[in-house]
């Protein structure tokens, strides 16, 4: 292992104990010809320093290269070296607040941003990142007081988003909504804030909201304006660092600069399938389907068995039309991952296609079973039970669907029609035509409504009215 200037730190006693750099022999060459450098360059800046503040500033600089390149045990160290040679210098007790958080040290984390922000306490980040990691560690109420301090107006969808999570982990989730719909409409491509909001919506009984959020949920977090981190960040020749920069763009809606970050992440690490999957999601989203099957092609080449790269492929391949290939892809994914509920549900979708409609209904009665509170496939359950000619079967399935979800209009609609056309039911169809027309006068002039109206009065025999 190299000490780095042990003469050197004795002399300035600047030093808490000898520093032992991090083995660097596993990095990428380019990583470790720039680590390297940056050891070089500390040395030197050691040796010229003739003030603690410059001492740490070398110190720090160090331990910045470190960090960016997720060498965290060895930044924390390092960090704190900075620390006490100059413990009033703000940066570097900021630093180690983030390195401390990335090992997982919440408590210490806490304390090194709470030295931060009283050394500057109009210092937004040091504040916001307190706030977050006490959250993270538990304490679900003083973050609140303190994200509202740094941002009164209402501006910062990252800040807003962490009022909400407090909100919804006290169980106010009404108010909780407003905060991440706000910090939505501040950065629309923030993805990841779509799962809270949908388990806000849930909880106050709007499931059909909660499933529209759902639909559209991912994993871009929103952004908080922070030049420290990036000044750290630019210091890395890491895949990991393009990826995360890359995401952060898209975020921001600029899809050029996050497929640049893309690509250069591949170019940095090919051999790494979550790059390649990353840039092949980025793609779909832009429409360019060709090109993003062929990136995630590429990154099955790498890891054919991963169950995520498996699924996205047969997604893909769903929308250029290939049904075959698609649910070939679905099946596999189960076959590795046999909880995959989208990969169950689409395998329904597909054997519905294929009019194999008693294996439709066997798929989505076990993706029911896998997540009971779905209703969209209970929903199809009893939709394929009716293709099947099993009336009751889809009857029940779809009160069923009806029963956790009375306002969704899709399944009032089937539910109707099953009804109308089943014989054995006959009881249900007075009953039938009430719930008809109470969805007729809710959903005015839609043909579909109508129709399914005109279903329920001929089954009890008012042909007139029906036509």
């Amino acid at each position: 292992m190299r000490v780095l200037v042990p003469a050197l730190l004795m002399l300035t006693g600047c030093a808490q104990d000898t520093f032992e750099p991090p083995d660097l022999s596993a990095l990428a060459p380019g990583v470790q010809q720039t680590l390297a450098g940056a050891e070089e360059v500390f040395e030197q800046s050691l040796a010229t320093a003739t003030t603690d503040v410059d001492r740490a500033a070398a110190w720090g600089r160090l331990c910045q290269h470190y960090h960016a390149h997720h060498l965290v045990t060895a930044a924390v160290d390092c960090y704190r070296q900075a620390t006490s040679t100059a413990p009033t210098v703000f940066d570097w007790h900021y630093f180690l607040g983030h390195a401390l958080r990335d090992t997982g040290d919440l408590s210490g984390a806490i304390a090194a941003f709470d030295r931060a922000a009283a050394l500057r306490p109009d210092n937004r980040a040091a504040v916001y990142h307190a706030a977050i990691t006490r959250l993270d560690n538990g304490d679900i109420y003083q973050p609140g007081s303190l994200l509202r301090g740094i941002d009164p107006d209402g501006r910062d969808a990252a800040v807003q988003a962490a009022i909400g999570r407090t909100l919804l982990l006290q169980g106010d989730a009404r108010t909780a909504v407003g905060y991440y719909e706000r910090a939505l409409s501040l950065q629309p491509g923030a993805s990841r804030l779509r799962y809270p909001l949908a388990q806000a919506y849930r909880k106050l009984g709007r499931s059909r909201d909660a499933q529209h959020q759902l639909a559209q949920a991912g994993d871009v977090d929103p952004i908080f304006d922070d030049p420290l981190i990036a000044e750290l960040a630019s210091l890395s020749r890491s895949a990991q660092f393009l990826i995360d920069r890359g995401k952060a763009a898209y975020a921001a809606g600029d899809v050029t600069a996050a497929e640049r970050d893309f690509r250069a992440a591949i170019a940095a690490d090919p051999l790494d399938p979550s790059t390649h999957a990353t840039l092949a999601i980025l793609l779909n989203d832009l429409g360019q389907l060709q090109a993003a099957q062929a990136a995630i092609r590429r990154a099955l080449e790498l890891d054919g068995a991963d169950p995520t790269l498996l699924f996205l492929d047969g997604r893909l391949a769903e929308r250029l039309g290939d049904h075959e290939h698609s649910a070939r892809r679905y099946a596999e994914t189960l076959e590795r991952d046999p909880r995959h509920f989208r990969a169950m549900f689409l395998l329904g979708n597909a054997a519905m296609r294929a009019a194999r409609f008693d294996e439709a209904l066997q798929w989505y009665e076990q993706a029911t079973q896998l997540v009971p509170r779905d209703v969209n496939a209970r929903y199809h359950a009893g939709l394929a039970a009716l293709a099947a000619g099993d009336c009751e079967t889809a009857v029940d399935w779809l009160t069923d669907a009806m029963s956790r979800q009375s306002n969704y209009a899709p399944v009032i609609i089937a539910l109707v029609r099953a009804r109308a056309v089943c014989p054995s039911l006959a009881d249900l169809h007075e009953g039938n035509l009430d719930l008809a027309r109470q969805l007729a006068e809710a959903v005015p002039g839609n043909e579909t409504v109508a129709a399914s109206l005109a279903m329920a009065l001929a089954a009890v025999g008012q042909f007139d009215e029906a036509l």
